[in-house]
């Protein structure tokens, strides 16, 4: 049972880290243009404005972004998914350690 555990709990780590990945890749690397509005999109789908004079120092003077709230939202699903990976590759490591091991 551990073992079936500790590879599902491995498995679902690296899905999420790779979901993230992507995800953060397509939101912030990844433009197109709406040809019939000729609005700016992100690969989300997102519509995109250009950056106040604030955000500017964070993002760089040349891009575009999707607004504030889209960006805490990115923020917290980019750390908050990195943080539940290596929670769930760590209690799989865990999981794969017998009690002598863990005992030293």
């Amino acid at each position: 049972m551990r073992t079936v555990l500790k590879n599902l709990f491995g498995i679902a780590s690296a899905l999420i880290g790779i979901a993230v990945f992507v995800a953060a890749f397509m939101a912030y690397f990844v433009t197109s243009m709406d040809r019939s509005t000729r609005q700016i999109l992100d690969g989300l789908g997102r519509p995109l404005a250009p950056t106040p004079l604030f955000f500017r120092f964070f993002l760089g003077a040349d891009r575009m972004w999707a607004g504030v709230s889209w960006f805490v939202l990115d923020f917290i699903w980019f750390f908050g998914g990195i943080y539940l990976a290596f929670t769930l590759f760590s209690v799989a490591n865990k999981l794969g350690t017998t009690q002598g091991e863990r005992d030293g």
